[in-house]
């Protein structure tokens, strides 16, 4: 395999999840093509590659209220626009469009223990999540669709309870499928947050 590739496919296998790369090397779609797995320092890696840059769907995240107070959690607003001319189809977990989402401190993504709910009132809504209290049990293996026309919006609000947060740098690493009849794939997204 082209050398120049070692490095992208490093830094992927270093991260748990999807791993984006805004300008690959050219050819490493093509090189990665029909490849399930790697080995890389004697670790075994699943490859899927996908490429959603032909779908013009931005995701966007913005604190709706930054500081929090007792009993009054920061508000992060998450969303999908379609810029695109076509009707575009978004696949994520329950509930859609983003699932049921942990926020981790920085560079622990991934280790249950570590993570904190991000809350919405959509997991106590959805059939496919299980909750008690504010706290998720359970979510049943499903891809929910969510139909994006031209200029459409999607959003979903979530809380950030700051009394789970010490102080530090957090992570939100995460993706959704988009496909707009076609072109289609994943489109990967990470929020940082910083509580002080």
């Amino acid at each position: 395999m082209d050398g120049a590739y070692h490095e992208p496919i490093r830094e992927a296998a270093e991260v748990r999840g999807l791993y984006g790369v805004d300008e690959p090397p050219t050819g490493l779609v093509e090189a990665l093509e029909g490849i399930e797995f790697l080995s890389i320092d004697d670790a075994h890696h699943w490859i899927g590659v996908s490429d959603s840059s032909d779908v013009d769907v931005t995701f966007d995240a913005e604190l709706a209220d930054d500081r929090a107070s007792d009993g009054d959690p920061v508000v992060l607003v998450l969303s999908l626009e379609n810029r695109g001319e076509r009707t575009v189809e978004v696949g994520s977990g329950a509930p859609a469009p983003f699932g049921v989402l942990p926020l981790y401190p920085e560079g622990r993504t991934g280790d249950p223990a570590e993570g904190l709910l991000l809350w919405t009132d959509a997991y106590e809504e959805s059939d496919h999540v299980q909750t008690s209290g504010r706290s998720v049990n359970g979510v049943d293996d499903v891809t929910e669709l969510t139909d994006l026309d031209r200029d459409e919006y999607a959003a979903r609000e979530y809380e950030v309870d700051a009394d789970g947060l010490a102080e530090g740098s957090y992570e939100l690493v995460n993706s959704v499928t988009v496909d707009d009849g076609e072109h289609g794939g994943e489109l990967p997204f990470t929020v940082r947050l910083r509580a002080e």
